[in-house]
């Protein structure tokens, strides 16, 4: 860890280990600030995963699992809350 920030290994192991927490359903029913913040996120993911290939190659492959299974789960509990939501996947 340099200048007090964690490296992507770092981040990529907390996300990993974390992730088993956060994986049960996080809204129990549709509303309003749910779906938008659940769409932010997975606004987020997207730019996330069309900047990855822009890091250098070891960050990309240390990041790159890790956003892809956020994602999963952000779009799968969309669509749990919001069947008709629909999203442009780009994994």
């Amino acid at each position: 860890m340099l200048s007090g920030r964690p490296g992507a290994l770092e981040v990529a192991d907390t996300f990993r280990r974390l992730r088993r927490r956060y994986t049960r359903p996080i809204a129990t029913e549709p509303n309003e600030p749910d779906l938008q913040a659940l769409i932010q996120l997975e606004v987020a993911c997207q730019v996330a995963l069309g900047a990855l290939p822009k890091l250098p190659e070891g960050t990309e492959q240390a990041l790159r699992k890790p956003v892809e299974e956020l994602c999963e789960v952000t779009r799968a509990e969309l669509q749990r809350i919001d069947p008709s939501y629909k999203s442009e996947t780009r994994t």
